[in-house]
């Protein structure tokens, strides 16, 4: 076929094959800036998700810890502390729930959006828990086992939000990121737990076992972060724990 071209026909084939060559180079580049700039435009949308989400999940472990030592004084301390602090979780609640309302996550992650079910499937029972909180209705293991189990949804959520990342470097900062927020969960469920026994005088049941398999847990969690996080992040968390204040907490 070629051979029948006339002399332009194939000067005109030679100039335009590596055109078109160049086009599907320049088109492959433009497509994957695309996909690149709508990955970081997602992860964006996730990140600030996760930022509000750990907010709330701060303030709701808090709120354990009162609804604890309520529970476990029978009604007799952490009253006012615990209406203080509710008012607090529902600041952070309704900025979530804004944050939450902005985003279609379905566009996201399914993963991402049914985990997400879960948790706020678990938040709409917030004022029926607190109710039986207030009115000495439910156990604190119940109490306890509620928040927990809320707590951990959520931080399942910010975990799968971030296995979103497809950059080496940010997919370990977020995963030494959830190690952290893990670590504080189980302080949090350990305060929760020595709320109690310190009301108590003692450890009930099987409190003290609870109490030290969360401490263990801790420090698995914290090997993990010092295995994805970078050195600046390590340097910076090893100040914050060589703090006078910390040290004197963890001396006593």
């Amino acid at each position: 076929m070629l051979k029948n071209l006339s002399i332009k026909g194939k000067l005109v084939l030679l100039v335009i094959l590596p055109i078109l060559v160049l086009l599907c180079l320049v088109g492959k580049i433009i497509f994957d800036d695309i996909t690149k700039i709508n990955s970081l435009s997602r992860l964006n949308s996730v990140l600030v998700l996760s930022q509000k989400t750990a907010n709330l999940v701060h303030e709701l472990q808090r709120e354990r810890g009162a609804s604890a030592g309520f529970l476990g004084s029978k009604g007799r301390k952490f009253k006012e502390t615990l209406a203080k602090q509710r008012l607090k979780t529902d600041k952070q609640k309704q900025i979530f729930l804004n944050t939450l309302n902005k985003m279609n996550l379905q566009k996201i992650s399914n993963d991402l959006d049914k985990q997400m079910k879960e948790a706020l499937s678990l938040l709409k029972k917030l004022n029926n828990v607190r109710n039986q909180v207030d009115n000495l209705s439910i156990s604190l293991k119940e109490a306890i086992g509620y928040y927990t189990k809320m707590n951990g949804e959520m931080l399942d959520s910010i975990n799968t939000g971030n296995q979103l990342s497809t950059f080496t470097d940010l997919t370990k900062q977020l995963t030494a990121y959830i190690n952290i927020l893990q670590i504080k969960e189980r302080m949090g469920i350990e305060r929760a737990v020595g709320t109690v026994a310190i009301n108590n005088g003692y450890f009930k049941g099987g409190q003290l076992g609870k109490f030290n398999i969360l401490v263990a847990e801790q420090h698995s969690f914290e090997k993990e972060f010092f295995n994805n996080a970078n050195q600046k992040t390590i340097e910076y968390y090893k100040q914050i724990l060589n703090n006078q204040t910390v040290r004197r907490i963890g001396e006593i």
